[in-house]
């Protein structure tokens, strides 16, 4: 089955992808690459880095001597704004939220040609923070007994918007030393071997991110959710609070990571799911209850792992039960021809500070 499978280089338009990448990193950003001596002269190796926004990509591919393969998502399609940069160069699509063995077996007959991958250990840009490692980097290097190069990227925060306004960002690109495959372990069941080389590659990419761009990530110290979720009656009757929902922190939790509900809206043209992204907004009940309804057939129908992935299982499954209880609620309402209202509100405190942040739209959050 292996030698079915065909892994085309795509040189030519990678070559032209590289040098276009390379003059707009040049024109709009003050960019570095540190330890480039650390990527060996030929392959087969792997490239992994922190994933925090689709800018790691480009100075990944960018920075590699190498015609790098990366490996990209393959669960959802992709933003629009990157779509068409990323059909032209290729990529091997990957879904997220399982082992997606055709994904790593391609990969892996890419390092048998003594080539080179690029992969994400963390996943997707959901949470600014390190997050945990999957396995799928350290499945590939036990197959294929290639070494991980770590690279560490720093000054991604809103560094695409500030591209696009001229305000040239600094980024960085610190590139370690290979880390060879440990050694095998026969008192170890071979899931635990894979997890633990995948969390010390993270380590290695954790350690190579200057301390100057771990501050601007850090998390809270505090955290608090609260959800209001108001209805106001037809022929002009006041406002209302409506029954709690269950679980509200879960929720709140979801409404202020917008990169989900923008997926579903955007990737995924779910424009109906509106409602549930635009806060402060009054809309009709029978319109939030069609949001509510999109997301939940999407997520238990079409792909599960969109919330598992993301948030893990316990808090995926707390996420549908509020849900659900949001839909009876905007169903009752809808029924009487009423109007709702979502007020999300989100307070933070930051470490080393008094002052306590309250936020009602994601969109003027520091921590995303």
């Amino acid at each position: 089955m292996r030698n079915t499978i065909s892994v085309p280089e795509r040189r030519y338009r990678r070559t032209v992808a590289w040098y276009i990448g390379k003059a707009l990193l040049w024109a709009l950003t003050r960019e570095t690459v540190y330890g480039r001596e650390n990527f060996p002269e030929t392959g087969p190796f792997i490239v992994a880095g922190n994933h925090r926004g689709i800018m790691e990509v480009f100075l990944m591919v960018s920075a590699s001597p190498h015609n790098i393969e990366v490996l990209g998502a393959g669960d959802i399609p992709l933003d629009r704004r990157y779509r068409y940069f990323a059909d032209f160069y290729g990529y091997i699509p990957y879904k997220r939220g399982q082992m997606d063995r055709k994904a790593l077996m391609t990969a892996e007959k890419v390092l048998e040609q003594g080539r080179v991958v690029g992969i994400f250990p963390e996943g997707g840009i959901w949470k600014a923070a390190r997050k945990s490692a999957h396995r799928g980097v350290a499945w590939l290097s036990f197959a294929s007994g290639a070494p991980v190069v770590p690279v560490g990227f720093a000054g991604i925060h809103e560094a695409m918007w500030r591209m696009a306004t001229l305000q040239n960002p600094k980024l960085e690109t610190w590139i370690g030393k290979p880390i060879p495959l440990p050694e095998r372990d026969p008192a170890l069941p071979r899931k635990k071997q894979m997890e633990l080389h995948a969390e010390n590659i993270l380590d290695h990419i954790d350690a190579l991110i200057p301390d100057w761009d771990k501050e601007v990530h850090v998390e809270p110290e505090w955290e608090e959710y609260d959800l209001h979720v108001w209805v106001t009656e037809p022929h002009g009757q006041p406002e209302n609070r409506a029954p709690d929902i269950v679980h509200p922190e879960v929720l709140v939790r979801f409404f202020h990571i917008p990169v989900m509900m923008d997926a579903l809206y955007f990737n995924l043209k779910r424009r109906s799911v509106k409602p549930l992204r635009s806060f402060l907004k009054v809309y009709s009940a029978a319109a939030v209850h069609r949001a509510v309804c999109v997301v939940l057939g999407y997520v238990r129908r079409t792909n599960p792992a969109f919330l598992t992935y993301r948030l893990g299982d316990d808090t995926a499954a707390k996420l549908e039960d509020a849900l659900i209880s949001l839909r009876e609620v905007a169903a009752e309402a809808a029924a009487r021809g009423a109007r709702m209202r979502n007020v999300p509100i989100y307070r933070y405190r930051m470490p080393g500070e008094s002052e306590v942040v309250e936020l009602r739209s994601p969109r003027s959050a520091r921590r995303f």
